[in-house]
């Protein structure tokens, strides 16, 4: 496991894990996207993270309502264009 900042890399597997597992699912996030850091590790830079945006995050992000939620946040981050891959159909491989 690595320790120390976070690469760009990572970040965008711990973003598209959240995506996909919601919040509170570190150790699949930890398991199955951001394969160099421990759940304790993503746990932690999740916290970090959403300290950072002062956003709440719905519990569950795979549902219409909170995809709809999710896709607003990511427009307004501007997160699409740059930081889920260089595909238009922006999606990234765990």
């Amino acid at each position: 496991m690595l320790t120390g900042k976070w690469s760009p890399v990572e970040h965008r597997r711990f973003l598209f894990g959240l995506k996909l597992y919601g919040r509170g699912k570190w150790m699949k996030i930890a398991k199955k996207c951001v394969l160099t850091r421990d759940y304790t590790q993503v746990a932690s830079h999740a916290q970090k993270y959403f300290k950072k945006q002062k956003i709440k995050i719905p519990k569950v992000v795979r549902d219409v309502k909170s995809q709809n939620w999710w896709n607003e946040i990511m427009l307004r981050r501007n997160i699409q264009s740059c930081h889920l891959g260089q595909s238009s159909s922006h999606t990234l491989t765990c």
